[in-house]
């Protein structure tokens, strides 16, 4: 048996490309077709449950994480009115960019509105 297992490391890396996974199981694992369909079998029963243990997992990790959810989601739409509040008609933006320019013009040639880090010339 440990040969077989030392001889199937060897070839591991040519299954698919040389040597085909049936040619494998019966020439160097020796096994008959009874044998092959019972692992297969078994494989199958194990690869269901991974996949049930997977599912489970899954929904108990929503399930800790749906509470921040809900916050998050809450946040965001009290949020939502605020912004709302807060929008400006483009009209009334246009009004105060215009206001604020003449203000800077009626300075008497002085800048009083310095954005930071600008020096006046």
């Amino acid at each position: 048996m440990q040969a077989r297992m030392g001889l199937l490391q060897i070839v591991d890396p040519f299954v698919g490309k040389y040597y085909s996974q049936d040619w494998v199981k019966k020439n160097i694992l020796r096994l008959d077709d009874k044998e092959i369909k019972d692992i297969q079998k078994e494989m199958n029963k194990e690869q269901d449950i991974m996949i049930q243990q997977a599912t489970v997992q899954g929904e108990l990790q929503q399930a800790m994480q749906q509470p921040a959810m809900d916050a998050q989601a809450q946040q965001q739409q009290a949020v939502q009115p605020q912004q709302d509040q807060g929008a400006q008609d483009p009209q009334e933006s246009e009004a105060d960019a215009e206001a604020e320019q003449e203000d800077t013009q009626q300075s008497n040639g002085k800048v009083t509105n310095l954005k930071t880090g600008t020096w006046p010339n």
